[in-house]
């Protein structure tokens, strides 16, 4: 059964041009329905009188908006007004000129990529046997800084301890105080 939703206007069909230039918002889907983009706008040849492209913004991943660009209105097979969709013919378009697979582009810039990495080893090559040589006779000095920093932390924590201590012990002497004074006031 043919429901107003699903009825189909073929290609050639003037109500499939009339929604050809009023169908800005459809979407462009294939014959089996997945959506390649929205028509954003059409495309009319006033010397032919009648609508020759739609600019579609494509779909990226599905659902992300992506960059437009135009579809010959011959590649629509059919407009289903109920669905607000046009339905893209099986054929693919022909390509105006193929374009250049990124690999190719890619070279040149890897290729100095690798020079200038080699080139800075190359030049600090020579550098590695000084550094090491630093690296040896700091090591000492190193391990001295090392040690008089470990020996003042556990000085500053042996001393905090003994202070916390002594600050207890004044607090327990001035606590017996207190209560000694305040026991004698309310007797």
């Amino acid at each position: 059964m043919r429901t107003l939703v699903n009825l189909r206007f073929e290609k050639g069909d003037p109500v499939c041009e009339y929604w050809l230039a009023r169908g800005e918002g459809f979407v462009l889907e294939t014959r089996n329905g997945r959506v390649v983009g929205q028509v954003v706008d059409s495309v009319f040849d006033p010397e032919r009188r009648r609508v020759v492209g739609l600019v579609v913004r494509e779909r990226v991943l599905g659902a992300v908006p992506g960059p437009t660009s135009e579809v010959s209105a011959d590649r629509i097979a059919a407009a289903v007004p109920g669905r607000e969709a046009f339905v893209l013919d099986g054929a693919p378009e022909p390509q105006q000129q193929p374009a250049e697979p990124k690999q190719r582009r890619l070279v040149p810039a890897a290729r100095a990529a690798g020079n200038g990495a080699a080139g800075a080893v190359r030049r600090i090559g020579p550098l590695g046997g000084r550094i090491a040589g630093w690296g040896r006779a700091t090591t000492p000095v190193l391990r001295a800084v090392a040690s008089s920093i470990a020996a003042w932390a556990v000085g500053v924590a042996a001393w905090t301890v003994l202070a916390a201590r002594a600050l207890g012990a004044e607090a327990r002497r001035t606590a017996g105080d207190l209560r000694r004074r305040w026991s004698s006031q309310q007797q």
